[in-house]
């Protein structure tokens, strides 16, 4: 058998008793505590199965579970406990963390048994994980492929928000699931079904627009509908579709229900989707996070760090020249607007909103440009920018 499987427990002559009796028909480890097994893990990657003593010094079973399914997470662990830790050995199985439990004093064919039940688990995992991994991810890849060359504007985003999405997992310590990451190379379709004016409206519009939770909700609802006509997808499509009602908020447990990871994958989703468009129309980090604030009023901590960490790129996007009577709510200024006097009216970045406008209005005569203003031309719909362009 290649899978190797790891065993944990303070006394050393019950290990030594098992690698003789067990050596021959098993890759078998072994570590005498909580810490010397976690950096085996940590050192050698993932074992198969794990099978660890309850009652340890320092870092009893259940505590090491805990820490080592941080990092591996597929590994089936089963726990060797006594009579007296039978209660909590059953709530662990009950609550997913263990596979099975096996009582002391338990002889080596027992634990053949079980070791042998644990390997058949862990094949299991690891070949669903695979079949999914490679048959929905090839799958998937091809569908975008086709669609980025049908519609490349919308499409070509898919990788951003890929990457996005797995930054901000990582972020909150999240498991890397497989559901996420299709999550994110899928949640897109909706969008790219919109009509252009819906499109272009749903980027540009401001937080406080009654039509962009309505222009969410109906892209949303597009995606989770195709979706869920392909079989085991119906977590993606929930993802897609509960990402219109998500806060910003999330708690990772360990072992996270359906529940918990429709919810995290859903605000992952919405994030990087809204982050991916307020980068695309040239906002300034600081003006995009004063929206995506407004948007996700609990945007938990480290998704903001994150956040934070993540430059802006506005160096590919062409800028448009014009006039202030052509502009137009929504828009996003290619540089700073500046008076006469060398004051500063508006900043590169900002996106134009009512205010703002009449802002300039207001001291039209007195710009130090007063003929044109410079706006990104992602951020103006695509009659206006062409309209410019041949100016």
């Amino acid at each position: 058998m290649s899978e190797r499987l790891l065993i944990v427990d303070d006394e050393q002559p019950l290990l030594n008793g098992l690698r003789r009796r067990l050596g021959d028909y098993y890759d078998l480890v072994t570590a005498n505590s909580g810490d010397a097994a976690l950096h085996e893990i940590e050192t050698h990657g993932e074992f198969a199965v794990v099978l660890t003593d309850m009652r340890m010094p320092g870092m009893n079973g259940i505590q090491f579970i805990q820490q080592a399914r941080m990092i591996a997470p597929d590994s089936v662990y089963m726990m060797l406990t006594g009579n007296q830790d039978q209660a909590t050995a059953i709530k662990a199985v009950n609550d997913g963390q263990v596979f099975r439990f096996l009582n002391k004093p338990c002889d080596h064919d027992h634990i053949r048994r079980a070791l042998d039940a644990g390997l058949d688990q862990y094949r299991l995992i690891t070949a669903e994980r695979v079949l999914l991994h490679k048959t929905f991810s090839g799958a998937v890849g091809v569908l975008t492929d086709v669609l980025e060359i049908v519609q490349p504007e919308i499409f070509s985003r898919s990788n951003e928000i890929q990457t996005m999405v797995d930054n901000l997992r990582a972020a909150i310590n999240a498991t890397d699931r497989w559901e996420y990451k299709l999550a994110a190379r899928l949640g897109i379709v909706g969008f790219a079904l919109l009509p252009d004016d819906k499109r272009h409206k749903l980027e540009t519009c401001s937080p406080d627009d009654p039509e962009l939770q309505e222009i969410l909700a109906a892209s949303a609802a597009t995606g989770a509908r195709l979706l869920e006509k392909i079989p085991r997808l119906g977590t993606i499509a929930s993802m897609i579709r509960e990402s219109v009602n998500v806060d910003g908020s999330c708690t990772v447990s360990l072992t996270p229900q359906e529940e918990e990871v429709i919810h995290t994958g859903a605000t992952l989703l919405r994030i990087a989707m809204q982050w991916n468009c307020l980068s695309r129309i040239g906002m300034s980090n600081k003006d995009a996070m004063v929206e995506m604030r407004q948007l996700l009023p609990q945007l938990h901590k480290a998704f903001v760090e994150e956040l934070e960490r993540t430059h802006i790129d506005t160096e590919h996007l062409a800028p448009v020249c014009l006039s202030v009577e052509e502009l137009e709510e929504g828009m996003v200024l290619y540089n700073d607007v500046m008076t006469r006097d060398d004051s500063r009216l508006l900043r590169k970045g900002q996106r134009l909103s009512g205010v703002a406008l009449e802002k300039l209005l207001t001291h039209y005569g007195n710009l130090l440009a007063s003929d044109v203003v410079m706006v990104y031309a992602s951020s103006c719909s695509s009659q206006i920018a062409q309209m410019a362009a041949n100016k």
